[in-house]
Order: C-alpha cells, then sequence, then structure tokens
C-alpha cells in the first residue's frame, strides 16, 4: 500500500486515498507483521516521543503486539496493582454514560506521566484518551491508574462537537456533554481512591518500624542535602561573575516571579530571597479557598496551606512538638524514604518531581540484608549504597537537565565526584 500527501491533500475527507501495489502475494519464510516506512520529511524528528506514543497506545491492548521504531522495540508495560476497585456512576450520570463500570488500581510506586490516570476507549483496543481529572497532582496521585469502556462517546447525536482531542494530548473535549459527564465521574472514583491511600500511608507512618527506619533515611537526607547546597554554591560560584556581567531576562530561564525579573542582579547587590536556596517554598496560599478535588463540587480548583497565616488556632499548642522531638526537612532539598515496590521493581525510585529517593525494601537484596541477624547494621549500611548512588545518577541528570550539551564522558565525572563527595563525610553513619 501507498499513501502520498498530494493524494490527502485532493481528497474530500470521505475515505483514506490508499494506492495498492502488491495484493495477495505470496509472501514464503517472511515473518507476520506489518512495516510502515515514511519518507519525504524534510525536518528531524525525535524518535523518544514517537515511542512514547505509541507505548501509550499499546499499554491499552489486550494482546502483546510487537512494535519497532527504527529499531527501538517499544515496551507495553502494565504496571503491578497493589489494590483496584471497581465504580459506578450515579443515575444521574448513567442517562449520560450509559451502564459503565470504571476500574481504578493503585500501583506500588509513582508513575511516570505515560502511565498514570485512567484510560478511556471507545471498543476493545481502542484508546481516545486518558484522563486525570487532576487529582495527580495530589498526594498519592500519581500512583492511580485504570480504564473505562464509553461507547456513548461516539454517539451521532452529539455530532459535530468531538468527544476528545486529535492532537497527542489525549484529553477529553470538556464542550461534549457524555466528556464532561466522564470527567466528574473519573475524578470522583480518583479522588475517594486516593484518600484510601492517604488513609493507608497515615497507619504506615505511625507504625513504630516507620519511624525507626526513618531515622536512617533522616541522617542519609542530612548527608545529601548538605552536598546538594555545597553543589549549587559552588555552580553559583564558577558562573557569578560570568552572569553578573550579562543580566538574563527571567522568562528566559524559566518559571519566574515576573517576566521582568532578572535571575541574577547584574550589580551583585541583591540579598537574595529569605525562603529557601532558591527561593522555593514559600508560603504562600495556592489559588482558591478549597482543596481541588475532583468530582462534581463548585468552587475553583486550588487549595491552602495547613496553617493559615496570622489565624489563631485554639488546638494549636497540642499538635507542637516537644523541643528536640521534632526534625523539619530542609527547605529546598531532597528526602529519602523507604517503600514496598516489589521484588522485579529496582532497589531505588528517583522521584524528579518530589525530589525523593525511595529505597524498596522487597528488593532481594535489600530483604536479604534486613533479615541477618546483625541488628540491621548490613542493612542501614546498604541504604548508604543505594541511597548514595541513586543520588548522584540523579545529580548527573539534573545537570544534563540544565545543560543538554553534556557528554558521557560528563555525567560519568558526575557521579563518580558526587560519590566520592557523599561518602568522605558518611563516617558519622557507621558510629553507632
Amino acid at each position: 500500500m501507498r499513501l502520498d500527501r498530494s493524494a490527502i491533500d485532493e481528497a474530500d475527507g470521505s475515505s483514506v486515498p490508499l494506492e495498492v501495489l502488491e495484493e495477495d502475494a505470496v509472501a514464503a519464510g517472511a515473518p507476520n507483521g506489518t512495516t510502515v516506512r515514511i519518507d519525504g520529511i524534510s525536518v528531524r524528528l525525535a524518535k523518544e516521543p514517537i515511542v512514547a506514543l505509541i507505548e501509550r497506545h499499546l499499554s491499552a491492548f489486550h494482546g502483546s503486539p510487537t512494535v519497532t521504531v527504527n529499531g527501538r522495540v517499544c515496551e507495553i508495560l502494565h504496571p503491578a496493582a497493589a489494590w483496584s476497585r471497581v465504580f459506578v456512576p450515579t443515575p444521574t450520570q448513567t442517562k449520560l454514560l450509559g451502564n459503565v463500570s470504571l476500574e481504578i488500581s493503585a500501583a506500588l510506586r509513582p508513575l511516570d506521566e505515560i502511565h498514570r490516570g485512567v484510560q478511556v476507549t471507545i471498543g476493545t483496543d481502542n484508546l481516545i484518551a486518558i484522563e486525570t481529572a487532576g487529582v495527580d497532582s495530589k498526594e498519592y496521585g500519581r500512583q492511580l491508574f485504570g480504564r473505562v469502556d464509553c461507547p456513548e462517546l461516539d454517539n451521532p447525536k452529539y455530532d459535530p462537537v468531538a468527544a476528545y482531542t486529535n492532537d497527542r494530548s489525549m484529553k477529553l473535549n470538556k464542550a461534549h456533554p457524555v466528556a464532561l459527564a466522564l470527567i466528574s465521574f473519573i475524578g470522583a472514583s480518583l479522588e475517594q481512591a486516593r484518600q484510601e491511600l492517604v488513609e493507608q500511608g497515615r497507619k504506615a507512618k505511625a507504625d513504630a518500624e516507620s519511624r525507626r527506619l526513618k531515622e536512617t533515611t533522616n541522617k542519609i537526607a542530612d548527608i545529601l542535602n548538605a552536598d546538594l547546597k555545597e553543589f549549587r554554591e559552588r555552580l553559583e560560584d564558577v558562573s557569578g561573575a560570568a552572569r553578573r556581567r550579562t543580566s538574563i531576562p527571567g522568562d528566559g530561564g524559566g518559571s519566574e516571579e515576573s517576566p521582568t525579573e532578572h535571575v541574577v542582579d547584574p550589580d551583585g547587590t541583591q540579598t537574595g530571597r529569605e525562603d529557601g536556596i532558591a527561593g522555593e517554598n514559600r508560603g504562600e496560599s495556592t489559588p482558591g479557598g478549597q482543596d481541588g478535588g475532583a468530582g462534581e463540587g463548585e468552587g475553583e480548583p486550588g487549595g491552602h496551606n495547613a496553617s493559615p497565616s496570622a489565624t489563631p488556632d485554639a488546638e494549636g499548642d497540642k499538635t507542637i512538638a516537644p523541643a528536640g522531638t521534632g526534625r523539619s526537612r530542609p527547605r529546598g532539598g531532597l528526602s529519602v524514604d523507604y517503600a514496598e515496590f516489589g521484588p522485579d521493581e529496582d532497589r531505588s525510585f528517583w522521584d524528579a518531581e518530589a525530589r525523593k529517593i525511595t529505597i524498596n525494601l522487597d528488593h532481594p537484596v535489600v530483604r536479604a540484608a534486613r533479615a541477618l541477624p546483625d541488628d540491621e547494621a548490613t542493612f542501614r549500611r546498604l541504604s548508604f549504597e543505594i541511597a548514595f548512588t541513586a543520588y548522584a545518577i540523579a545529580l548527573a541528570d539534573l545537570q544534563f537537565e540544565r545543560d543538554p550539551a553534556l557528554s558521557s564522558s560528563d555525567a560519568t565525572y558526575e557521579i563518580r565526584h558526587a560519590l566520592e563527595r557523599v561518602w568522605a563525610h558518611a563516617g558519622s553513619l557507621y558510629a553507632v
């Protein structure tokens, strides 16, 4: 078969103008499958976004097709679920959606963006959208995934309003009545599942063993945050002179307070922001007066601080920990924690969005070290090695995001020297 761009441009849209080059040919010895070749592209295409889009569609398939793009095999990943729940719409929603059922599962760890959210299909294997309803921006929201099949989205009585977009965003169109009702149904269901995860997490954190494990991760985090602070200051010292000579517009360096604000004071006289290394975590309320929970409620999405500024709390003194018993996470830094991700997952997981290193307690090596009768000495030392290695690799990744022109030798240098620095300060961890 052949399809030319000129034939597409001349077509009236009623059919796809395919040209048959060969039909009913004998393919003795050739493997089953279809080869798609695209010629005449005048721009350079990045392979990764194309592979990611194909993998997103393949994840909705019930079978296991094999797809390659320029030799790169697309992976079909189905996240392992800790538990699953089935939700049905309200009678009012059923009038628009029909008798549909929504299955939501909780993954063992936070999912990449391509795998989180609810897959929306119209018929078997026909993925048309992925919807999170904003729940993935909340605590534990990135661990939720699911699927729902809604044939009513293709009901011709709503034409010409499309139920979903035709671009790579794969979002439902809120202007479509069925799509709007489905978003509300998905959002309320995801929020209910998320609340269950929140409650489970709260109970786990209250466990005595979790507190003991946290003592170890806090010590590791202290060393890593101290190194991260020194690393940032060293970068600022190296580039400070050049950056002060050339003032960079704020909108050229990413998201800033104002497009007119400069990243660096040309005169070098500014004292800097008071909160955090780069102004992170300032105590400002997010827009909106209520939590941005998904569902059918009214009000603008947003959130609020845990304790609003200048608002007296009659019970506040009861929640204050005695002196010396509390511990706060350094502003602008990273944290280290433990979790159970399953024996097939890696030893650690780096969450770039949350700046968090999580050690997998289910990994065979970690589980074996934890079972040794040595008062967890081997387990703690293995935790140091895993966290330090994950930190060094994450630091190299952050450097690559800062400067994509870095080579593999640059990344190796960053990893090696990061490990040298943190291990040089790790002596205190063994004095237990």
